[in-house]
């Protein structure tokens, strides 16, 4: 097997491993879509203000959209 065609197989396979894991976690993160309409995939990342999400817009044909939640001390921060 030539080194590109390996590549290509092996892109593919990361690819499906990385879909499954988003679904995965979907189904772990929230059952039920946040204000009715975004479905969480997976978490992008937390900083001081809350957490930041992929995830898609039901609404909008399942594109994905960024959803940020605030941590519930830091909502009333006028910051």
């Amino acid at each position: 097997m030539d080194p590109e065609s390996k590549g290509a197989s092996s892109s593919r396979a990361d690819e499906r491993q990385r879909q499954d894991s988003e679904s995965t976690v979907t189904s772990s993160l929230s059952a039920q879509p946040v204000k009715g309409r975004y479905v969480l995939v997976r978490e992008l990342g937390r900083g001081g203000f809350g957490v930041t999400y992929l995830a898609r817009d039901l609404e909008l044909a399942s594109r994905k959209v960024v959803v940020k939640c605030l941590r519930k001390d830091r909502a009333d921060d006028a910051w």
